[in-house]
């Protein structure tokens, strides 16, 4: 099931990348043919999804390798690295999107919303729509951070490119040139937000930070839905790409002799592993003093 699962985000990283660079071709036609910024502001943002989604790939590779002697607890953490990397990028690309809707402004340009490049805008849409789709059918199967990272920004993107059509047609209905401008500083600023995001969360990787409580709770019910279970100290969880960490002190029943003691620390792995399907499990048995 593990190889399947890191086969699917592998295709998953693939499509995003295949997919892009098509509709960033498209994009440069649109806004060559519309003069439009807010066109200009969605191709910066496909630019800015290509070079995000190929460190993805590349951080997705690099955490699927097995750990080894140097890296005992694997490579899960090139994830974080990388969407650090990405945040950067985006970051530049939402200042130079803003710099130029100032520009476009400053000169008084105007959008030329009847004109084939809004068709070809219109036709990026469907096939990031499948994409999304398919994104998430692959974060069901391997509840993958980096391809659930990577769709929610492609789910963006659907109502961002929604929003630029609507921004052409009202501008070129209603004589509103300052909508268009006004639409493409918004991006700028959308994308500003989505750096802060992916950084923070990057850093919380890096940082070894607790998962949410929800999940340290459920963590609780099924260790101590265990008989043998008497209690449990000392709950330590952090996310290292896919893969969950959980290292935890459980008291069991001080009656037990050390062979059926470590026949149910199997049992609490096999069931901490049902639910959490990867993950790596650190058990410190101890008899309950009580």
């Amino acid at each position: 099931m593990k190889k399947e699962n890191q086969k699917l985000m592998l295709k998953a990283g693939y499509a995003s990348i295949g997919l892009t660079a098509a509709i960033i071709i498209l994009k440069i036609f649109a806004f060559i043919l519309t003069n439009s910024v807010a066109v200009l502001a969605t191709l910066f943002d496909s630019v800015q999804d290509l070079m995000t989604s190929s460190i993805n790939l590349f951080a997705i590779k690099q955490s699927l390798i097995p750990a080894d002697k140097d890296h005992r607890f694997g490579h899960g953490k090139a994830q974080a690295i990388g969407g650090l990397v990405q945040a950067i990028i985006i970051f530049l690309s939402a200042i130079i999107l803003m710099t130029q809707s100032c520009q476009h402004w400053h000169n008084h340009q105007v959008p030329d919303v009847f004109s084939f490049g809004t068709i070809l805008l219109c036709l990026t849409i469907v096939p990031t729509i499948l994409l999304v789709r398919f994104q998430k059918k692959v974060i069901l199967k391997t509840n993958s951070l980096s391809i659930r990272a990577d769709s929610t920004h492609y789910t963006g993107d659907i109502w961002m490119n929604s929003g630029v059509i609507l921004s052409l047609i009202f501008s070129a209905l209603f004589q509103i040139e300052w909508l268009d401008i006004l639409f493409g500083i918004g991006v700028g600023l959308y994308l500003c937000k989505t750096t802060w995001e992916i950084a923070k969360s990057s850093i919380e990787v890096l940082m070894d930070k607790e998962m949410p409580q929800p999940i340290q709770e459920q963590i609780k019910q099924i260790v101590l839905s265990i008989n043998s279970v008497q209690g449990i100290e000392e709950l330590k969880t952090r996310q290292s790409g896919s893969c969950l960490f959980i290292q935890m002190k459980v008291l069991m029943n001080s009656h037990l002799t050390l062979k059926q003691a470590h026949y149910q620390s199997d049992i609490i792995e096999h069931k901490l592993k049902s639910v959490f399907h990867d993950s790596e499990i650190i058990l410190h048995l101890e008899p309950d003093s009580k």
